[in-house]
């Protein structure tokens, strides 16, 4: 996960750089091919939403996969089409994460979130009810798993 978030921060800084999404770069990072290439803009979005931000759903139902380690972070998705959203808040000290969440798009998710490195997970509540949850391992990374996490909800996992 730190290299995926190290390759966003060089992307999010070609778009900046070249003050555009372009088709392609050359080797000294110059942007080539379309200006406003909005297969690029897309796969970056698609890139920040469901990997950065973790957030997957279809009709049936809704995962949350935060990867951002000790940073913090915030995003609101709208689908106005639909009248939906979801907002998700991600916080980050050296004692604790909070992950609080709010919608509409369904009535609970599953939440599956990275843990920043050194983090040992102690105790872990939604809404002040502690609950249960299991560690995954994959590969270097360490992610803590709760299942069916109400959506409005504010997720504490404090470290020891």
């Amino acid at each position: 996960s730190d290299l995926a978030r190290t390759h966003l921060g060089y992307l999010s800084q070609l778009a900046l750089n070249n003050k555009d999404f372009h088709e392609w770069h050359d080797h000294d990072g110059n942007g080539r091919g379309s200006h406003s290439y909005i297969a690029s803009a897309a796969s970056f979005l698609g890139v920040v939403i469901n990997g950065y931000f973790g957030i997957e759903f279809d009709n049936n139902s809704l995962r949350i996969s935060p990867r951002l380690g000790n940073q913090n972070g915030l995003i609101r998705l709208e689908l106005p089409g639909q009248n939906r959203f979801i907002r998700m808040k991600y916080s980050w000290s050296p004692k604790s994460v909070s992950i609080s969440t709010r919608g509409n798009l369904h009535n609970s998710y599953t939440l599956r979130s990275l843990l920043p490195k050194e983090f040992d997970p102690e105790d872990v509540s939604v809404d002040n009810e502690k609950v249960e949850w299991r560690i995954e391992i994959i590969n270097q990374d360490k992610y803590l798993v709760i299942e069916s996490v109400p959506l409005k909800s504010i997720i504490t996992i404090s470290s020891r």
